[in-house]
């Protein structure tokens, strides 16, 4: 079985704009105070702090805001996570960017029972019965003990355990051996069973619903007919249906036609709208850059007129066409 070791805790406090570091040799590792309030307890509840767990910390070590970053290794493999809030960073050793998860639970809870082989499972709370691998706080239970919490209830020391129902026997009997990494993927088999079981049972209770309002609302028609009279009743309903598909044919031509003439008057609006546009240019050139009654043609040389009544014809166009749009 592979070893986990913790090789460095730097912390960094928010409110007070200091660090400090602590780097732990590869044996045995000895924390000594001159007296019970020099945060040696503070010191390894922030180890598993920036793992994801939650211990107990005072109130006065609450207000420090501090960040953890944590260096440790599983049998070769070194890796780094950093912690800030319920925001984790992960990185392993060699690569340049940390991996943020914004919870603790979910995908960081599976990323780290993958590193440890942590194999249990617990139930979901919920309406949907589904097994998850739990926060690693479920992993961490035998290997630290809360001086205070753990005296008065044993498998107590972090806090926040009770988002899993009935937790307790499960972890205990895998820790100690006597659950299985089998047992739980027989387990996850069952519940998805009891997801499929509860499935049928909601598609039966909506069958069931639907049959009690047909049977309560829907009258019951016990007349019998004869196989002529069937037959009758089926020439009458083809009749129907094909008078309804010759009428359903016109109504199909018909508006055909409408979307042939709508097509043709829109592209008639258009070359109507664009020719006021140009006579609206024509009248405009014909009087600000045109001095007199007369222009000549700069390409032949001809002479055009430029008078008032010339100009007034423009405008009789632009009006002629605009006439037209409106009627």
């Amino acid at each position: 079985m592979k070893s986990l070791k913790f090789n460095r805790l730097v912390l960094v406090s928010n409110t007070t704009k200091s660090a400090n570091q602590y780097i732990f040799l590869e044996n045995l590792n000895l924390i000594t105070g001159k007296d019970n309030s020099i945060g040696k307890s503070t010191l390894v509840k922030n180890i598993f702090w920036a793992l994801g767990c939650e211990p107990d910390f005072d109130d006065a070590w609450g207000k420090l805001d501090c960040k953890v970053l944590l260096e440790y290794s599983i049998g070769s493999a070194k890796m780094k996570v950093l912690r800030t809030n319920n925001s984790i960073y992960f990185c392993k050793h060699g690569e340049n960017r940390y991996k943020r998860f914004s919870n603790i639970t979910g995908e960081y809870s599976e990323l780290l029972a993958d590193i440890v082989s942590f194999k249990a499972k617990l139930p979901k709370r919920g309406d949907d019965p589904v097994l998850e691998i739990p926060p690693p706080a479920y992993y961490f239970l035998p290997f630290y003990i809360d001086q205070k919490r753990s005296w008065t209830s044993p498998w107590d020391s972090f806090q926040r355990l009770a988002q899993y129902g009935g937790w307790k026997p499960s972890i205990v009997k895998y820790h100690t051996g006597y659950l299985s990494p089998e047992h739980f993927e027989i387990a996850e088999k069952v519940f998805e069973y009891e997801v499929e079981k509860k499935d049928a049972n909601d598609e039966i209770r909506r069958i069931s619903t639907a049959i009690e309002v047909v049977e309560e609302y829907v009258p019951r028609n016990n007349v019998a007919i004869t196989d002529n009279e069937l037959e009758k009743i089926t020439d009458e309903i083809q009749g129907e249906l094909s008078d309804l598909s010759k009428e359903q044919e016109a109504l199909f031509n018909r508006l055909s036609k409408f979307h042939t003439s709508r097509y043709h008057l829109e592209n008639q609006l258009k070359i109507a709208k664009r020719a006021i546009t140009e006579i609206e240019k024509d009248y405009k050139f014909a009087v600000e850059n045109i001095e007199g009654d007369k222009f000549e043609c700069p390409l032949c040389g001809t002479l055009h007129d430029n008078s008032i009544v010339s100009r007034a014809t423009i405008l009789s166009d632009k009006q002629e066409i605009t006439n037209r749009l409106i009627f």
